[in-house]
């Protein structure tokens, strides 16, 4: 199938794989420690996930625009977005990408490491989106 042919989600997904280069994975983990819950790395596995910002994908459902909300070291973006080339990581309707940076393996680069939350019909999918570990 060539990229005329794809529909957008299908595009989406195979330039995200290769623009972005990130990978998804789907596993969340939760540790216990003290009596709170913390939310793991899905790199290295540590529990020192920093907030970095957060983005907001309000789209309806199929339509061709989202608006994206954002906000990122006191910065906040509003703006209308080209669905199809949005980071939304719903294909189909509303996003969320929780921004988090991992001090154990980021390393001194900043590199993102986002928590997703994924409108799908009736169902919310959670799943992670982050760059490989090489780049």
């Amino acid at each position: 199938m060539n990229a005329e042919e794809a529909g957008p989600a299908e595009r989406r997904s195979r330039d995200w794989g290769t623009v972005m280069n990130r990978v998804t994975c789907e596993a969340v983990k939760l540790e216990e420690r003290g009596g709170r819950t913390v939310l793991l790395c899905p790199r290295c596995g540590s529990g020192s996930l920093q907030h970095l910002g957060v983005a907001v994908y309000e789209r309806a459902e199929r339509a061709p625009f989202a608006l994206q909300v954002s906000t990122r070291r006191s910065n906040v973006g509003i703006e209308m977005v080209d669905a199809d080339q949005a980071d939304n990581p719903s294909a189909n309707g509303h996003g969320v990408a929780l921004q988090l940076y991992c001090e154990s393996c980021s390393g001194d680069e900043v590199q993102d490491i986002e928590l997703t939350f994924a409108q799908d019909g009736a169902a919310t999918l959670l799943a992670w989106r982050f760059p490989p570990r090489d780049l």
